[in-house]
């Protein structure tokens, strides 16, 4: 996980990769502390990850539309069409059910529905974690910890100061509140906080090879995409995120090449234009 973008594409992800993260943004007091931890420590993870960009639960039209949270799933005839059109997915559905969000399940109450553990959900990630709860983790778990969702350079030095590892400079994919900056504009004063004092993430807007190497010339060591795996995977099956990573290496190297640049490091070093970026007043100024 605290490796480069491009080397951790070319070697570790298409069959197998050491650097195994719980990313987690439940707030279960003391006993699910303890509890995350074990269950991370015993899946043998070595990066924990804790969630702080979803401060409070917002709307997604998605989820609205097909009913998700609003009791038994009861679907319209505009949604049984558009199933009987997908004859590949249905037959899945009909053979493994619905989604149980087993990571969740555990800790709902005892025989929870499928409704009821969203419901669960939506009531407990509702509140970013606090800092005395950030420290708490901090002081339990023995390997590396990152905080994703950062977007301001002081909660970077805050952060770093306590003892994380890692800042994961994010906005959710733009899911919670579209109004947020695009990452990619504070990343840059976010990456001269940190320094050297911990390894610097970014993801939101990822979409090519060519938008992982602008994050790392302006200060990311590392990368993540989400959305163009899931393009990837509805328009060629299991075979889609392979297709993906192999298109992420391609543009890659040709954007390397393109700015001169032979290695991450080189690409660091470029002169970059970033006029968009926000530019930070000091605290108390």
């Amino acid at each position: 996980m605290i490796s480069d973008t491009y080397e951790t594409l070319s070697h570790g992800t298409r069959h197998r990769t050491d650097h195994n993260r719980r990313t987690t943004r439940i707030r279960t007091g003391e006993h699910g502390c303890k509890r995350i931890l074990s269950v991370t420590t015993a899946a043998g993870a070595h990066v924990l990850v804790l969630t702080v960009d979803v401060p409070v639960r917002t709307t997604r039209p998605r989820e609205a539309v097909v009913g998700l949270g609003r009791g038994p799933f009861r679907p319209n005839l505009l949604m049984m069409l558009d199933m009987l059109r997908r004859p590949a997915w249905l037959m899945a559905l009909m053979q493994h059910g619905r989604p149980k969000f087993p990571n969740l399940k555990p800790y709902a109450p005892a025989h929870s529905s499928v409704e009821e553990v969203v419901t669960f959900a939506r009531r407990e990630m509702g509140g970013a974690f606090t800092w005395d709860e950030i420290a708490r983790y901090r002081e339990r778990w023995r390997g590396p910890v990152m905080l994703k969702g950062i977007l301001h350079p002081e909660d970077a030095a805050k952060a770093v100061a306590m003892g994380i590892e890692g800042i994961w400079v994010s906005n959710h994919g733009g899911r919670q509140i579209e109004a947020l900056p695009p990452p990619i504009d504070v990343l840059p004063a976010i990456a001269a906080e940190v320094g050297g004092r911990g390894t610097v993430i970014m993801d939101s807007g990822i979409r090519s090879g060519t938008d992982v190497i602008r994050a790392i010339a302006l200060g990311a060591h590392s990368t993540f995409a989400g959305k163009a795996f899931l393009w990837g995977l509805g328009a060629l099956g299991p075979d889609g995120p392979e297709h993906v990573i192999d298109l992420l290496i391609a543009e890659a190297r040709a954007a390397l090449g393109q700015i001169g640049a032979h290695s991450l490091g080189e690409a660091r070093s470029v002169v970059v234009r970033h006029p968009g970026a926000f530019a930070f007043s000091p605290a108390g100024r």
